[in-house]
């Protein structure tokens, strides 16, 4: 099962390429269990194993088969300064989860005819004024952010994680500073931002606030009666969050609300996948139709250019388990969520009512989120079904002769976003890529792409596993991917440079810079320095004391310049004001005198 989740953490740079905790999770607290004691046991065991092995203080997790809660159990600690334990009814915040409710309070709205998909943002929301410089027409359809593939960013750096709750609406003025530069369907790419301005439409044509929206609507249907927005430092029913497994870490103010703020329990998470396998009935009361839910549940990413290997409908994965087995119980539909401590993940199975929540607190939980699941699925499958899965080889997808590039084609510099790739050919069947100090040796396979090969002291090839390159040409130009060759999926990554001549005004930016406007205790990325190479604007934020990263700009004329590669930042704006200031990601930031 390969997919990748939004984390609301700050960023780090990716390459292609541990304390250990003091925990008590032998056993599980506070459970609902009518399951043998054998599946109990070998369930506790993997979960157990995983929170060891990722280092985890505190998790919950929930099992539903056939509309019941037949499992549902508490490990470790809630707060381990007090030795509070997890119980299944403890509170984690879920993340992006709570997209989904927003997706669901989006086509219920859509139900009564109050909302029509096909609208843009701007007919409910008349003060946004965002434009976009690459296409004309309707832009920021309800149902291209719904799919992330509306063309915008993820999201601004400034005003996302403070130490006070901030305005939700506020996200209109920061988005009427933006100009959008990818086109609708271009490509899939997560926005937390456009989920924002879903939760404005909410609340423009509701007449209601948003949260209150989702409590009445949807929290209080399903007898969610744990679950609501926002941290209760003082209620002990409420997990802490840590980073580095055992530093106890308050979570922030969010304003992207309709995001990713979210608190919920394991059961109650559980009743929620109770509800989408029961035709959006949570038990007698109906809750969202049938109709919708199917909507959410169908794949919308088919006609991007750019292709994408995972499928999304609204708010929702769809993804194969990629076992031999597949086809007796289909697709897993769900969601993960990521925020500065907390990470969760839910899935169902449509086709054979079943379904499972995990909940933790923890800094590597995204990670004992995925493996957990995976691993409890195959134990349910196994001791509960009778099925043993066997993973599944993935098909080798061949490069038709005449759609693959020579070398010389691919040779260039290539934008990532945050360093540059460099590829020079050393004959038809090899080359080169410089990323950072590193050295690759690429040599052609029998499908088209690359294997690589790192250079160790700049002389010994050494084969990285389960990685290969690839070369595609897409509406005339080159872009490179990254692909797993151990289970088939692939990313693209960067676009290769064209020359773009960088204006003076865009040189005269190089220096090092103070904000005028940073929320209070704001913990994302906090510019500090504009440097001008390799005819780009490199932008250098601060994320901590000793965590940084660079972002590269193209500029797009004199006063706009727009980050490069092909993750969730692409496209971002940077921008000089009319008072020579320069903005970015809902900063203003003035040069410092020397």
């Amino acid at each position: 099962m390969h997919h990748q989740f939004e984390n609301k953490k700050p960023k780090t740079m990716k390459k292609l390429f541990v304390v250990l905790v003091l925990l008590v999770a032998s056993k599980g607290f506070a459970q609902i269990n009518t399951v043998p004691d054998s599946v109990s046991r070998k369930i506790d065991s993997v979960i157990n194993a995983q929170m060891l092995k990722k280092h985890i203080v505190g998790a919950s997790m929930a099992i539903v088969d056939h509309g019941k809660i037949v499992y549902a159990k508490g490990y470790g600690f809630a707060d381990n300064r007090k030795k509070i334990k997890a119980t299944d009814k403890t509170v984690f915040c879920i993340g992006s989860i709570t997209k989904t409710f927003t997706a669901m309070a989006i086509m219920k709205l859509h139900e009564e005819g109050k909302i029509d998909l096909d609208k843009p943002a701007s007919y409910y929301l008349p003060e946004l004024k965002i434009k976009s410089i690459v296409e004309g027409g309707d832009i920021l359809k309800i149902r291209n952010l719904l799919s992330h593939t509306s063309g915008l960013t993820d999201g601004f750096m400034n005003k996302d994680m403070c130490a006070d709750e901030q305005d939700m609406t506020s996200i209109i003025d920061d988005l009427n500073q933006e100009e959008i530069v990818h086109k609708t369907n271009w490509k899939w790419s997560y926005s937390n931002v456009g989920y924002d301005l879903l939760g404005c439409i909410i609340e423009r044509v509701s007449g209601m606030k948003y949260m209150d929206y989702i409590r009445k609507n949807f929290l209080q249907k399903m007898d969610m009666a744990s679950s609501d927005f926002f941290d209760r430092p003082n209620d002990t029913t409420y997990s802490k969050g840590y980073l580095k497994d055992t530093i106890q870490t308050a979570e922030p103010f969010m304003r992207d609300v309709p995001a990713g703020a979210l608190f919920c329990s394991a059961p109650d998470m559980a009743n929620f996948i109770k509800t989408i396998q029961n035709k959006g009935y949570y038990g007698t009361t109906p809750v969202i139709s049938q109709a919708s839910i199917s909507d959410m549940q169908t794949d919308h990413t088919d006609k991007t250019v750019i292709p994408n290997d995972q499928k999304y409908g609204y708010a929702t994965f769809i993804l194969p388990m990629e076992f031999k087995e597949d086809s007796l119980y289909g697709d897993a539909v769900g969601h993960a969520g990521d925020t500065y401590t907390f990470h969760a993940t839910y899935f169902a199975f449509p086709k054979m009512d079943f379904g499972v929540v995990l909940l933790t607190n923890s800094e590597n939980g995204h990670s004992f989120c995925n493996s957990g699941f995976v691993n409890v699925f195959r134990v349910w499958m196994k001791y509960e079904k009778g099925i043993k899965l066997h993973p599944s080889k993935p098909e080798k997808k061949i490069v038709d002769a005449a759609a693959q590039l020579s070398t010389r084609e691919i040779a260039g510099n290539y934008s990532v976003g945050n360093e540059m790739l460099n590829f020079r050919r050393i004959n038809d069947k090899k080359m080169l890529m410089k990323q950072g100090s590193y050295r690759f040796i690429l040599k052609k396979q029998e499908d088209g792409n690359y294997s690589a090969a790192l250079k160790i002291l700049m002389v010994y090839p050494y084969p990285i596993k389960e990685l290969a390159i690839g070369f595609d040409k897409i509406g005339g130009k080159i872009y490179t991917k990254q692909i797993n060759t151990g289970n088939g999926s692939s990313e693209y990554i960067a676009v290769k440079d064209s020359a773009v001549i960088l204006p003076d005004s865009w040189k005269k930016t190089a220096g090092k810079y103070k904000m005028v406007n940073s929320c209070e205790g704001n913990l994302q990325g906090v510019p500090q320095q504009i440097t001008i190479h390799d005819n780009k604007i490199w932008l250098k934020i601060k994320f901590s004391k000793k965590e940084f990263e660079t972002m590269s700009f193209s500029a797009i004329d004199d006063r706009y310049a727009a980050n490069d590669g092909l993750d969730r930042q692409s496209g971002a704006i940077m921008k000089i004001l009319p008072n020579g200031h320069i903005y970015f990601s809902g900063y203003e930031m003035e040069k410092e005198k020397k």
